[in-house]
């Protein structure tokens, strides 16, 4: 099982550059929230895997996803520890930060497939740095994570659950020693904490995943100083090749989240000659 909650804020671009800025929010008119529009997007192409992705706005690439053969990825921003913002790359040599994923998904079958994929392929952030949680039906998962100066490293753990939010891994893996969190770490280690400590023992099945994600998860009760909700919420069973998400529709009155029924995505085996 994979899981994950898309945690993102819910003003529009130009008002969120103007936040991460310091700056006077605009007056945003008719200008929707940059994640007012997802696409759930199945692809079967003529010579590749059948591919299902979630994508926020932009249909070159994705937020996460899951292919034929038991592969799922996410990404997930990782600047918690320094919030800014982000910074127009401009597009470039090799893949930017929300190809990645449909670029493995397209690619690969499993995760050392993935690891070879990645060391090997040209990467830029378009924005704010990410990394990538990725794993295949086996169990076998690490996090993919770019440092400065372009270091490439995969993160993995030896036992329980590989859990990851919004700081780099690498430098913070183990959820007893954790800096304390601040403004800008928007609860990043108070999450990774929790997710440690559900996922510690026995392998977590769909509904606990699904009550461990909804105890991390952004809502109008959450006290982060941020306009951030979990937009979506989504459980990843990679034997059966399926994405099940539950989308966010509002802040009822008593600011908890008003979610639409969870939905089954699904990328089938193709039959092939």
């Amino acid at each position: 099982m994979l899981g994950r909650n898309y945690d993102f804020f819910t003003v529009s671009a130009s008002a969120m550059f103007a936040m991460l800025d310091g700056a006077p929010a605009p007056d945003e008119g008719t200008e929707l929230p940059m994640s007012a529009r997802p696409y759930a997007i199945t692809s079967v192409p003529d010579d590749g895997p059948v591919t299902t992705v979630l994508t926020m706005n932009e249909l070159d690439g994705a937020m996460e996803g899951v292919n034929e053969h038991g592969l799922g990825v996410a990404l997930l921003i990782a600047d918690a520890e320094s919030v800014s913002a982000p910074v127009d790359a401009g597009p470039q040599v090799g893949l930017a930060s929300a190809q990645l994923p449909r670029f493995l998904l397209d690619t690969c079958a499993n995760a050392a497939e993935a690891l070879e994929a990645l060391f090997a392929a040209k990467q830029y952030d378009l924005g704010v740095p990410l990394h990538y949680i990725i794993a295949d039906r086996s169990g076998d998962a690490f996090v993919w994570e770019r440092g400065p100066g372009g270091d490439e490293r995969a993160v993995r753990v030896d036992s329980g659950a590989l859990c990851v939010t919004n700081h780099l891994l690498h430098r913070h893996p183990d959820p007893a020693d954790l800096p304390a969190d601040n403004a800008e770490t928007m609860l990043s280690y108070r999450r990774y904490r929790t997710l440690a400590e559900r996922g510690a023992g026995a392998d977590l099945s769909a509904d606990a995943m699904r009550d461990t994600l909804d105890a991390v998860g952004f809502d109008g009760r959450t006290d982060h100083g941020y306009p951030v909700r979990t937009l979506w919420r989504s459980v990843m069973d990679l034997q059966r090749c399926t994405m099940a998400t539950r989308f966010y529709l509002g802040d009822a009155d008593d600011g908890s989240a008003r979610c639409s029924p969870e939905l089954e995505f699904i990328a089938p085996a193709r039959q092939r000659a």
